[in-house]
């Protein structure tokens, strides 16, 4: 099993291979990733924390490669593209139909993503995501539980002002 220490690394090269020389927000999605895993009873040095790390911080065939120079199944990695029907809905797709580890970290992306539009006040995208995890805990869902602890979860994060939004005295 990698080390946190080498995942980190890993997703610094990707990162840095991508164009990034600050990164403010990777921090707050580690975060986020590292607050659903202790949620859903996922230790931190297991593969679906590693996979969800990448899944999250790196583009899908980067995480993919990452997860393979880690010895992790990049099975577990989404594979996620652009399209009309948005990344967000891909992901809940495979939380409600996926296998049980991909399901995970499906949902631990999610989250992360979530909490980040939440943390920057973008309520109306952010309740997108929410309500893709409540379609996922429907009737026919193989993973109904972990989608209501998503759900559920998301319902804990602070939305916050949308920038330039002035704040209301009363």
């Amino acid at each position: 099993m990698p080390s946190q220490s080498d995942v980190f690394a890993q997703l610094a090269r990707g990162l840095r291979n991508n164009g990034a020389e600050f990164a403010p927000h990777a921090l707050d999605l580690m975060s986020a990733v590292a607050s659903f895993l202790i949620a859903t009873g996922h230790a931190a040095h297991c593969e679906i924390a590693a996979a969800s790390y990448l899944a999250t911080l790196l583009k899908s065939d980067d995480a993919k490669r990452a997860a393979v120079a880690l010895s992790i199944s990049p099975d577990l990695i989404p594979s996620l593209s652009p399209s009309p029907v948005g990344m967000y809905l891909q992901l809940a797709q495979i939380l409600a139909r996926g296998e049980g580890a991909q399901a995970s970290v499906a949902a631990t992306v999610l989250f992360a993503w979530y909490a980040k539009l939440a943390r920057e006040g973008r309520d109306r995208e952010a309740n997108g995501y929410r309500n893709a995890a409540w379609t996922a805990t429907l009737d026919g869902s193989k993973n109904s539980s972990l989608a209501l602890t998503l759900y559920e979860e998301m319902g804990k994060v602070p939305f916050s002002a949308a920038p330039g939004t002035p704040k209301r005295l009363l």
